[in-house]
């Protein structure tokens, strides 16, 4: 019995597993160690534990935010403090993306969710990836990039007027409240790439299609075309933002003469079924 995790920065998704498929599925919040403290990350695990309904002898957790050893040392405790008898994996995100959409094929890789990355994948492990500056100085594809470009043309006043009346009927929000929100409450990556279920629905309107150009564009010159040989390799993207915006990701891969080969909205079943084809 394995269980699985693939936690981004808004949510986690568990999967319990065996070798005749999947036996759970449990949702929780984004255990990124970044934005949890050592105490919430445990109470989370124990929480996920409590509601298992068979004891997992392996643990494969695939985060965000775990990109170096010190990083994934708050995770590994608590999956090892929780699940005792259990052999723990704790991998940086980008590898569950890799093998989610790759499987072991060379390629590269990229997350667009609340936030973004990407990387080099040979099949096997991740070869190298450049290091993020997280949601204030980066992200570029991720929905918090875009949720940013909204909220500074709403807060400057450089919203058309019919998009504008959307905002303020749909939020309820000012200039004052935003900034609280953003500079003194928690958790303002995921209230920023909240709004980018806004910019989905409104996509038909010039300005909101101005803003997610400019997001896809920044995430191939920022992210994917900083990679050698990156028009010949195969390109996965996994990620909700990704997903939901499928074309426009696909209008600036061929805008950039990248390959992309496909899209996955959730790694959690594609890695189900890795891990599965591995239990024989």
């Amino acid at each position: 019995m394995i269980l699985i995790a693939d936690s981004g920065s808004s949510k986690t998704d568990w999967a319990l597993v065996d070798q005749n498929g999947l036996v759970q599925l449990i949702e929780t919040v984004g255990l990124n160690p970044d934005f949890h403290s050592d105490e919430s990350i445990l109470k989370e695990v124990g929480s996920v534990a409590a509601h298992l309904d068979s004891i997992p002898k392996e643990v494969q957790f695939y985060g965000s935010g775990a990109s170096s050893e010190s990083r994934k040392l708050p995770i590994k405790n608590a999956l090892e403090r929780t699940f005792k008898d259990a052999k723990v994996h704790v991998a940086h995100d980008l590898l569950g993306a890799a093998r989610a959409t790759l499987g072991n094929q060379k390629g590269l890789v990229g997350i667009l969710g609340t936030g973004s990355n990407c990387s080099a994948y040979d099949g096997n492990r991740i070869t190298k990836e450049f290091r993020s500056g997280g949601y204030i100085l980066s992200d570029e594809g991720g929905g918090v990039y875009m949720g940013k470009q909204l909220l500074k043309a709403f807060i400057e006043d450089q919203l058309e007027d019919a998009l504008k009346q959307n905002f303020t009927t749909e939020f309820d929000l000012d200039v004052d409240k935003i900034l609280q929100k953003i500079y003194k409450e928690s958790m303002p990556n995921r209230f920023i790439a909240s709004f980018s279920e806004f910019i989905y629905r409104h996509q038909a309107n010039p300005q909101i299609q101005g803003i997610i150009e400019a997001n896809f564009n920044a995430f191939f010159e920022e992210k994917v075309c900083r990679f050698d040989d990156h028009q010949n390799l195969p390109l996965g993207v996994v990620g909700s933002i990704a997903n939901h915006f499928k074309s426009h990701l696909e209008s600036a891969a061929k805008k950039y003469n990248c390959n992309l080969e496909v899209v996955v909205s959730k790694p959690i079943d594609a890695l189900v079924s890795f891990h599965q084809a591995k239990l024989g």
